[in-house]
């Protein structure tokens, strides 16, 4: 072990060697030309009379007026499940299906070539709450106004688990970080809502200090390890659910720095660091910091790849549960992120101050019934078109709306890649002092800092990492502008709850554990 590095248990038990994890059984539901929506085989099985309630209408277009519809298809039979997985803090270019030459990802690189992925997804922000607020209602930031840590998910909008619920799944989360509490309001539409999260766990053990109310949530959680627990909770959730139809949620949190993955997995990527860099206290640990040498920035790196195949081994575990419960071939499996995460190719550390490529473009793969094989489409796509993609693949007819600042269903661009080619998609940051627009397309990108009141410009083509700003066009400002408008015309429908603090769960927890008075 490098000097310095600290030994943690994962709550949830020691994980089984990595040979013993069983072969992820290939889903061949649905071929790359055969891409119909899914329908329902009879309403009597759609109904549940413990969900009586009607579905809502719940997305429509961000950026896009229409889609081009599908036709021709044979039928084939909806999803019995969803499993919708979101790996927080996991940037898309650090994937083996995105590139990466490093072998962080085998199981998640094999999901991708059993299904679709979209080569450019990207996130509505670049931090954990809001984005998950946009990926479970289908939402822009602007629209439901969970824009910051003191407000929460109110009565609106309609989020994807009632939707499901309404349509007769069973529905359950397992969440393992802070800002997944139920306390904002994700909780809502799920049957069960599971917690990983140690800091409120009686046998947790805080690290020496920490700041106070939200930030004492935000910090103590740092130290946590919890992938074996959400692996623990989602794998008996699943085994109760067999017969479906039932949607699980479930919010992987390790990657998510302080990087304390295993010695072994660092090894893999780092065996020969002599050096006495940890990330403990990230945010706030001076030794990271644009200055740092050369080497222990390549050290900081290969902690946050260990992360990485870490909890990939964990989504593998995960898949290898639908096999050997005889559900691989029916279940409808989607993989994202909230954000990414930066090293200093802005100059920033971490997420949640700006809106580069590093924290808000995220990986985004569909296997399942409905989804093409071995597809890689350019996109652009979007967090917030997650849940109508899935709706419609679950209910086997279009998806449509007409108002603004809220996803698209991507299951017509499976057949017709070129439907999103001209498409725009827009990230927000509204916390603290930040107020910040980006919004692009495959081709551009236009970014607009309210507080400084400075645009710039970047060519993605010829400048796909955005290290050369330029100034921007006219006709960019006037994309960038109706943007900017019609996002502001959602954020007056936004009707968000304020917090007074964290949640009164947490608050007691922070409190007996010394962090609050």
């Amino acid at each position: 072990m490098a000097a310095g590095q600290r030994t943690v248990t994962p709550r949830g038990g020691a994980l089984p060697d990595l040979d013993s994890l069983r072969p992820i059984v290939r889903n061949s539901a649905a071929e790359p030309a055969d891409v119909c929506r899914s329908t329902f085989e009879s309403a009597d099985r759609v109904a549940s009379p413990r969900r009586p309630r009607l579905a809502r209408g719940l997305l429509t277009v961000l950026g896009v007026a229409a889609l081009l519809p599908l036709a021709g298809c044979r039928e084939r039979p909806r999803p019995s499940h969803v499993l919708l997985v979101s790996i927080d803090s996991l940037r898309a270019d650090h994937l083996g299906a995105y590139g990466y030459p490093k072998e962080t990802s085998p199981h998640i690189d094999a999901l991708a070539r059993e299904g679709t992925l979209f080569e450019r997804a990207v996130s509505s922000t670049s931090w954990t709450l809001p984005a998950h607020v946009a990926l479970l209602s289908g939402v822009a930031d602007s629209a439901h106004g969970v824009v910051d840590d003191e407000f929460a998910l109110g009565s609106e909008p309609p989020t994807l688990a009632e939707e499901l619920s309404a349509a007769g799944f069973a529905t359950g989360a397992v969440v393992s970080g802070p800002y997944l509490h139920r306390g904002f309001g994700l909780d809502r539409g799920f049957d069960e809502y599971l917690s990983c999260m140690g800091f409120l766990d009686e046998e947790f053990n805080p690290r020496a200090e920490a700041p106070r109310s939200l930030r004492a949530m935000h910090e103590v959680s740092h130290g946590d390890v919890t992938n074996p627990c959400v692996l623990e909770k989602a794998t008996a959730w699943l085994r109760r659910h067999r017969e479906g139809p039932a949607f699980l949620f479930v919010h992987f949190w390790d990657v998510h720095y302080d990087y304390l993955a295993p010695e072994a997995y660092v090894k893999g990527f780092d065996a020969d660091y002599g050096g006495e860099l940890d990330a403990s206290g990230f945010e706030t640990n001076e030794a990271i910091s644009p200055r740092m040498d050369p080497r222990d920035l390549e050290h900081l790196l290969a902690l946050y790849d260990a992360e990485i195949a870490f909890t990939d081994e964990h989504v593998g575990r995960l898949l290898a549960v639908l096999a050997e419960l005889g559900i691989a071939e029916t279940t409808l499996v989607v993989l994202t992120s909230d954000h990414g995460e930066a090293f200093f190719e802005h100059g920033a550390k971490g997420h949640r101050k700006d809106l580069h490529a590093e924290v808000v473009r995220i990986p985004l793969v569909f296997r399942g019934p409905g989804v093409p094989r071995s597809r890689r489409l350019p996109g652009p796509a979007h967090i917030t078109d997650v849940a109508p993609t899935i709706l419609e693949l679950v209910r086997g007819e279009p998806v449509r709306g007409d108002g603004p600042a809220r996803g698209v269903s991507l299951v017509p661009a499976f057949a017709a890649p070129e439907a999103l080619s001209g498409r725009w998609v827009a990230s927000e940051l509204q916390s603290g002092s930040l107020d910040q627009l980006a919004v692009e397309s495959l081709a551009w990108k236009v970014m607009l800092d309210r507080r400084t009141r400075s645009v710039r410009a970047y060519d993605l083509a010829r400048d796909p990492e955005e290290r050369t700003p330029l100034p921007a066009a006219p006709e960019l400002l006037a994309r960038l502008d109706a943007q900017r408008q019609e996002l502001g015309r959602a954020s007056e429908a936004a009707a968000p709850l304020p917090l007074g603090g964290p949640p009164p769960e947490v608050e007691e927890r922070l409190r007996a554990l010394g962090y609050i008075d």
